[in-house]
């Protein structure tokens, strides 16, 4: 069948317009693809950002924890350091009370020795004397 020159005007006419729908077909698609790739790109900057930021948080909360630990055990030690040395100042001062006593106790038994001895001398003294005047009486008898 033989076209004629209209015929193949409107084939020509034809097959231009379905080659301009397709490639207007195909620019749409490449538009929406490069939308889509630039909407994955930014939710993937978006998710990048995110992580870094949650990275961020996570490293000032284990320098927090580390701070606080730091600080707690110092308390510590410094409250175990204050509690011994509170026991030995307690050591301390029961040893000089003990210390006392035992003075107190040395200091009354060489004041009673003193006693003692003075006592002794007095009755010595006094014997000595006894003795002397017997003598003197028994010359004075005889």
């Amino acid at each position: 069948a033989a076209l004629g020159s209209g015929g193949l005007r409107a084939v020509s006419r034809a097959r231009a317009v379905s080659h301009q729908r397709a490639a207007a077909r195909r620019a749409a698609a490449r538009s929406a693809a490069q939308r889509r790739k630039e909407s994955l790109e930014l939710e993937l900057a978006w998710a990048l950002q995110t992580e870094a930021e949650e990275k961020i948080a996570i490293v000032a909360a284990v320098n927090d924890m580390r701070e606080t630990l730091k600080a707690r055990d110092e308390n510590e030690a410094a409250a175990a350091e204050s509690e011994e040395q509170r026991q030995l100042d307690e050591m301390d001062a029961r040893w000089r009370h003990r210390d006392a006593a035992v003075m107190a106790v040395l200091a009354a038994d060489a004041a009673e020795a003193e006693k003692q001895r003075q006592e002794a001398e007095t009755v010595e003294r006094a014997r000595v004397a006894s003795e002397e005047e017997r003598t003197r009486a028994e010359a004075a008898a005889a």
